[in-house]
């Protein structure tokens, strides 16, 4: 219970506040949301390889995990009101649930990626090949160094937090074994594309859409501390809908935004398919003289030097975007293309602006997330530019558009962060 003026909020996360990811931008708005309502210390504690020297970014304080030993030291030391995390099933959200628990400090776990229900038996292979990485796919560049080791040498350097954090908690005998079963079993086998486990079940829980509050459920979580508020992520995008006007671009030329989908940098694709779908697609689309193609990569797990090399060797003719604002890139493309499951669809879809989605790859993953009801999807290249004209004259019925944005983000309104506020006020006051 709370009654000062301010609150102090610890976030473990994997990436620093400043960057391009969905998970640092739902975060960032619902602090935005909460600030107006109360004044709000930021605690940000960076799962990275590469360490850095603690950093404060005006109201905020960033902080590399290895400065503490285990996740109970760090909530002694900074008193936080609440912890706000993914909820996903990682090393981070495990620890600090269960030291949240220990400590009796509400903690908030938030599900607002999709889920995708299909191919669920390849999540495993997934994981391992992510393990063996040769770097971790979550790492940004943070100071003027980058850590270049491997994936698992991280992996082993977050375990260690993970037990230190156990032993801390002084578990018996029997919570040890029963976790150490429990946990490494559940992350790795999971069948879902995001794992999930009763194991780390937050004091509350913020759920973009009624199925993940019903998979929840369905894995033992409390149906009370369910919330379904819709993502956070696209409040922004809902205030800008009105002002954005999409328009052809006048020019001679179509202009084509290509967006990658950092498949192989995930472990779902090897990058020599993900390189080869690229190539075949652009080199395909520039056999039309009608069009001209950039390219737009990943901004946070994408290496752009990897890419201009990808563009060098194959004398590729294109634009290279990374860092730029899609918002403000797609004002000047005629059509999207992409191939995976990316918040790029979600917006092209509530914005209107035509997108085409490649499934070319026979294990494609999109197959369970779009239908063609409200997307255009190339199943074969020799048909992309028919598929091209159709994206560019497709009409949508409204309540069809309605039903699919539902499903893929719940509610769309603007409003998703100021309910996700209101929630964990309910849990700290």
């Amino acid at each position: 219970m709370i009654s000062q003026e301010k609150i102090t909020i610890l976030i473990p996360i994997m990436r620093p506040p400043n960057a391009t990811s969905v998970d640092v931008k739902a975060v960032n708005k619902i602090i935005e949301k909460l600030k107006e309502k109360i004044e709000v210390r930021q605690i940000w504690i960076i799962f990275q390889n590469t360490k850095f020297k603690i950093q404060n970014l005006n109201d905020i304080e960033v902080i590399h995990f290895e400065e503490f030993k285990n996740a109970v030291e760090i909530i002694e030391k900074f008193q936080p009101d609440v912890i706000l995390f993914d909820g996903e099933l990682t090393i981070l959200s495990v620890a600090f649930a269960l030291a949240g628990k220990k400590k009796e400090t509400p903690t908030v776990g938030t599900f607002f990626i999709p889920e995708i229900k299909k191919a669920e038996s390849r999540w495993v292979k997934n994981r391992i090949q992510m393990i063996f990485a040769k770097k971790a796919f979550t790492q940004v560049k943070i100071d003027s160094e980058l850590d270049e080791s491997r994936a698992i040498n991280f992996l082993f350097r977050e375990y260690k937090f993970l037990l230190r954090t156990i032993k801390k908690m002084n578990f018996n005998l029997f919570e040890l074994i029963k976790f150490l079963i429990t946990y490494p079993r559940v992350q790795l086998f999971s069948r879902f594309h995001i794992a999930h486990h009763k194991i780390n079940e937050p004091t509350l829980t913020l759920c973009s859409t009624i199925s993940w509050k019903d998979k929840l459920e369905k894995q033992g979580f409390d149906e009370k501390k369910l919330k379904v508020i819709g993502t956070p992520l696209y409040d922004n995008l809902f205030d800008k809908i009105k002002d954005i006007d999409f328009k052809h671009t006048n020019l001679e030329k179509i202009k084509i935004l290509f967006c990658t989908a950092s498949m192989h940098e995930h472990g779902i694709w090897s990058k020599e398919i993900e390189d080869g779908l690229i190539k075949n697609t652009i080199n395909k689309l520039n056999e039309h003289e009608d069009f001209q193609v950039s390219l737009k990569i990943h901004p946070v797990t994408s290496s752009i030097d990897e890419y201009k090399k990808l563009i060098k060797e194959t004398k590729l003719d294109v634009k290279l975007y990374q860092k730029e604002s899609f918002l403000e890139l797609i004002k000047e493309y005629d059509v999207i293309i992409t191939y995976g499951p990316s918040s790029i669809v979600h917006e092209c879809i509530l914005l209107r602006k035509p997108i085409v989605l490649l499934q070319l790859i026979n294990d494609s993953l999109t197959e369970s997330m779009y239908d063609e009801d409200t997307i255009n999807i190339c199943k074969n290249l020799d048909n992309i530019f028919n598929d091209i004209n159709d994206a560019q004259n497709k009409t949508i019925n409204q309540t069809i558009r309605n039903e699919s944005v539902e499903k893929m983000i719940g509610k769309f309104d603007g409003e998703c962060s100021e309910r996700a506020v209101n929630e964990i006020l309910k849990v700290i006051r």
